[in-house]
């Protein structure tokens, strides 16, 4: 006989099921040139890209591909414009685009960045949408801290951002968070 708060014997206690782990979400994006050599077909960058983010625990919500296209702009490029303007523009349900490599954006072999340039590239593109305080950038390059008029990090992300346009119609998404540091304004997650 079951009074109130006894169970039966055979019942047993389920325990509750946790919630799904949410895991970051992204795009991919392949570009393979009519120039390019097979090992850089758009089916081995999926193929790479889509291991990454298994590995990774990242889901990739859609793809997108330009076969055959080359040069400096996004000119003719329909899946990088589709995705810029429809999804990077106007979504905020993802946290990533996902590259195989920096040369899928398109050709920046005219660039001549310094050893220190390309260092601040790579760390701001780390943290896509994070602002990086000016004293971590500062640190970053063995800069002591509380150098509030030291100007390096403001002259390297200037001449960053001139050579990035110098040579190409994109402009760098390095942003300046007044009075903090710099943030990398773009969704972007190169696969290492």
């Amino acid at each position: 006989m079951n009074t109130g708060n006894q169970r039966s014997w055979w019942v047993t206690e389920q325990p509750p099921t946790p919630p799904p782990v949410s895991r970051p979400r992204g795009v991919a994006y392949y570009r393979h040139s009519a120039k390019d050599r097979q090992e850089n077909s758009v089916a081995i960058q999926q193929d790479l890209v889509q291991k990454w983010a298994r590995e990774n625990g990242v889901e990739i919500i859609h793809e997108f591909a330009d076969r055959g296209k080359s040069g400096l702009t996004a000119e003719g490029r329909d899946g990088f414009n589709d995705m810029m303007e429809n999804w990077v523009k106007k979504r905020s349900d993802f946290e990533f685009v996902l590259c195989l490599d920096v040369s899928r954006w398109g050709r920046f072999q005219d660039i001549d960045l310094s050893a220190g340039e390309l260092s601040l590239l790579a760390l701001m593109l780390q943290a896509p949408g994070r602002t990086r305080p000016r004293h971590d950038l500062r640190a970053h390059f063995g800069r002591p801290p509380g150098a509030a008029e030291d100007r390096s990090i403001d002259v390297m992300i200037s001449r960053l951002r001139r050579k990035v346009e110098d040579v190409s119609s994109a402009r760098l998404p390095l942003r300046s968070a007044r009075g903090e540091g710099y943030v990398f304004a773009s969704p972007a997650l190169i696969i290492p």
